[in-house]
């Protein structure tokens, strides 16, 4: 039966009643949708355990919805564990949504893995404290539910700005900076200092998050973990183990908390450990000479397994010099210089650059980052249109162009540029022709 939007965004006990009253009316004869209505409600439990702890209605300038629990299908390795909603796919204000595998304990689950992806945390499924870490996983949404409902009008107002603008249409989720901006950590760490590492108490020492993107956070803080980890991964490390820099207390350090959160989870969460294969070695001069035989070696193998790692080896030599400025000193040596057309143009040209508003220069990878790009699939170098902005889902697609071409819009970059740089066009008529059929099947 449908819930009777009546009682949608009314007092908290309300609307509570209804939506577990709505849920056990769905009760039937087949086991896994009741194992599922059971899940959802531990869930309704939990967050209005959590509520009530982190979140009274003394703190809250208004009162916080009771949220909509969502048990989203099953999802590809990318997509995120759970996300708190501004709307539901049946138009409910407030939802938050949790992956079905990881809800309903359908398989085991990588957590994190590191970036060579020799390192994995893995959630076993059939472990009875795997729900501690969907306990955390829906404090970590409270937190940004409170954000957008019910903090001060100040904040409310400073969190919509700096994740908003870049909203998707399609249910409000955050794009920007994925709903982890500055505001998000500042609470992030409040809640940490104010009441130990939420649901840990203090048997962790709270580790300081900082902004979503490093480059966006104070230098001093751009080795610590994101706040996207807040309420999960945060209990895992004191430094963002991706972070350059790290010295071998630091890594020390990593690996003792490590260690205590993974006795903490008891076995629900474990750690996998994969040796990196090998290396072929052969033995070559360590002279100039020595580029030869690596480049013939290498060309020999290309050709035997139609692969392209020469090539790769010399653009990464190339950018190399170039980071380290030796590249027009080396050419110099061969009576080359930078201007010669026996250069290849990807070692002479100068990496595109934008400007934005605020006067600040970004290279073109972290411009698509920041309008929420940067992790689009991509063939080969570049995505196509279709693929990004598909036309089976017209109206999810156009409004996600159009929200992007906006965000663009905002950086001074027009939507012939944009069009060059994410797609490879010489110019933005594909990407105009392409919005025309989007609208055209909305219409």
């Amino acid at each position: 039966m449908p819930i009777d939007p009546s009682v949608w965004g009314v007092e908290t006990d309300a609307f509570k009643t209804a939506f577990r009253d709505y849920l056990l009316s769905l009760q039937y004869d087949d086991d896994d949708r009741d194992n599922l209505i059971q899940k959802v409600l531990w869930c309704v439990d939990v967050w209005d355990q959590h509520r009530r702890e982190y979140f009274p209605n003394k703190r809250c300038e208004r009162p916080l919805l009771f949220p909509f629990f969502e048990a989203q299908g099953q999802a590809g390795s990318n997509e995120k564990p759970a996300a708190y909603k501004l709307f539901g796919s049946q138009g409910q204000p407030s939802v938050i949504a949790i992956r079905h595998n990881l809800l309903m304990a359908t398989s085991d689950l990588t957590i994190w893995k590191s970036g060579d992806g020799e390192r994995r945390l893995v959630l076993k499924k059939d472990h009875i404290l795997r729900t501690r870490y969907i306990e955390r996983l829906i404090v970590h949404q409270l937190l940004q539910q409170y954000l957008v409902e019910a903090a001060p009008e100040g904040i409310r107002r400073e969190y919509t700005h700096q994740t908003s603008s870049g909203a998707a249409a399609n249910g409000g989720e955050f794009k920007t900076y994925k709903g982890h901006g500055t505001v998000f950590a500042n609470h992030a760490n409040w809640l940490n200092e104010t009441f130990g590492m939420p649901l840990l108490g203090n048997r962790f020492e709270p580790s300081r998050l900082r902004h979503y993107k490093p480059r966006h956070a104070p230098p001093a803080d751009r080795q610590r973990p994101s706040c996207s980890w807040f309420g999960t991964l945060d209990m895992f490390f004191v430094w963002d183990p991706e972070a350059d820099g790290l010295t071998d207390e630091q890594l020390r350090e990593n690996e003792a908390r490590m260690a205590q959160a993974l006795a903490c989870y008891d076995g629900a969460v474990t750690l996998v450990e994969t040796e990196a294969p090998a290396l072929k070695t052969f033995e070559a001069p360590f002279d100039e000479s020595c580029f030869d035989v690596c480049v013939n070696e290498l060309a020999a193998f290309d050709i035997a397994n139609g692969t392209t790692i020469a090539a790769a080896l010399i653009t990464n030599v190339v950018r190399f010099l170039i980071t380290e400025g030796q590249l027009e000193t080396t050419l110099a040596k061969f009576g080359v210089s930078l201007g010669s057309r026996d250069v290849p143009h990807s070692a002479s040209a100068e990496e595109s650059k934008v400007e934005y508003v605020d006067g600040s220069v970004h290279t073109i990878d972290e411009f698509m980052s920041d309008i929420g790009l940067g992790d689009v699939p991509a063939e080969g170098d570049k995505p196509t249109l279709s693929k990004v902005y598909p036309l089976n889902s017209p109206a999810v697609s156009l409004a996600q162009l159009e929200t992007d071409l906006a965000e663009a819009k905002a950086q001074k970059v027009t939507k012939a540029e944009f069009a060059k740089q994410r797609f490879g066009h010489k110019r933005g008529d594909l990407l105009s022709r392409h919005m025309k059929r989007l609208r055209e099947a909305v219409a």
